[in-house]
């Protein structure tokens, strides 16, 4: 039983926004081909629109995991290892388990295995 009806309409608001963060396989229809190139930049999904919004390590994490395209995605001692040279262990572990609360990044087959929502 509802009881907030608030809470059913966060839902849907949730849900598109989700959709519309992450998918990137839409293209905009041909008719709509007037729209200045900064609407279309504004709204468009993937790594690109993150820039200002994320910081440096934040970013290479996110993008070590969008490169990943298997099913199982990566280890997180793995991508530690993979950006060793930039960052310690620690840093990147934390990043990754923020990556993960912020919805960025989902769990696979376990809690140490994750991919992109982004690919």
């Amino acid at each position: 039983m509802v009881r907030n009806f608030n809470e059913v309409l966060f839902h849907f608001a949730l849900c598109m926004s989700v959709h519309v963060n992450s998918d990137q396989s839409v293209a905009p229809p041909s008719k709509l081909s007037n729209l200045t190139t900064a609407a279309t930049e504004e709204f468009s999904p993937g790594l690109a629109n993150l820039a200002g919004s994320l910081n440096p390590i934040q970013t290479s994490v996110l993008k070590v995991f969008a490169d990943c395209k298997t099913m199982e995605g990566l280890h997180i001692s793995n991508v530690a290892r993979m950006l060793s040279e930039k960052y310690s262990e620690q840093s990147v572990r934390a990043t990754y388990d923020w990556l993960l609360t912020e919805g960025y990044l989902y769990n696979t087959t376990d809690s140490d295995h994750a991919k992109s929502v982004m690919e």
